[in-house]
């Protein structure tokens, strides 16, 4: 991992980290901005119309901390964000890269959880029909 200190127009610091994503089919050099990372965080703390006070609270952490990592000025630990996220009822990788993950099994549970048992059943049976016809 390298550190480096960019600079805007503003002369703003923008701190940001590279890190390497692995995934089976290939890898995935990607930049963490720990600024974007902080405004999203304030951003779903003024969602939940939450003071700095609260979260950190919540969190055990300092709000001077809390400020800070909001400003993208400190890094945090693996654990603080995860309990950010949890706090927050948000994904990691959407506090982190700005868009979450999503599970085509998420999709179509999500999709089929708005169904009446006659729809899921329908959907079920369509589906137990399409399979063997579909290319593996």
């Amino acid at each position: 991992m390298q550190n480096e200190i960019d600079k805007t127009q503003d002369i703003i610091p923008i701190r940001t980290t590279d890190i390497v994503i692995h995934s089976e089919k290939n890898v995935k050099k990607s930049t963490v901005n720990y600024v974007e990372i902080g405004n999203r965080i304030k951003t779903e703390r003024d969602n939940f119309h939450m003071t700095r006070e609260k979260l950190s609270e919540l969190l055990d952490i300092s709000t001077n901390f809390l400020g800070q990592i909001e400003r993208g000025e400190r890094k945090m630990s693996i654990n603080t964000i995860i309990n950010i996220s949890e706090c927050l009822h948000t994904p990691i990788d959407y506090l982190i890269f700005g868009e979450a993950y999503t599970d085509t099994n998420d999709i179509l549970y999500n999709l089929l959880s708005k169904c009446s048992e006659k729809e899921s059943a329908v959907f079920q049976s369509i589906i137990m029909l399409l399979l063997p016809h579909l290319a593996r």
